[in-house]
């Protein structure tokens, strides 16, 4: 749940939004373990933006102008809207088990046994 739309080029960020932005973890994610305030690698146009529907899912945030989700988590899904290869460290095991869809990293963290 949410809205996203294109990034404000008005306040005199560039669009698309091509850099480095310090994570704000928001909730506990074992992807974001230990991350802290890392930056991380972005090239977008577009943005999710925070809101009273989508607050449990948000796993992080960053500032460009405006606050947008960084990342979100639903049970053992975890999804980023940064570069995770770019970003390096921590994010380079998790690529194997990754899937792209429409320019979003998915992760799905499964933890064994299933019960």
């Amino acid at each position: 749940p949410g809205t996203v739309g294109r990034f404000d080029s008005s306040n005199g960020f560039r669009v698309p939004h091509i850099g480095w932005n310090a994570l704000q973890i928001t909730k506990d994610s074992e992807i974001l373990d230990d991350v802290g305030n890392r930056h991380v690698y972005f090239v977008h146009s577009y943005r999710a933006m925070p809101s009273d529907d989508n607050k449990e899912w948000i796993s992080s945030t960053c500032d460009y102008g405006d606050k947008f989700i960084a990342s979100i988590r639903k049970g053992n899904v975890h999804a980023v809207q940064f570069h995770p290869e770019k970003s390096g460290g921590k994010f380079l095991p998790l690529l194997p088990i990754s899937e792209i869809f429409f320019g979003i990293f998915l992760f799905f963290h499964v933890k064994y046994p299933i019960n």
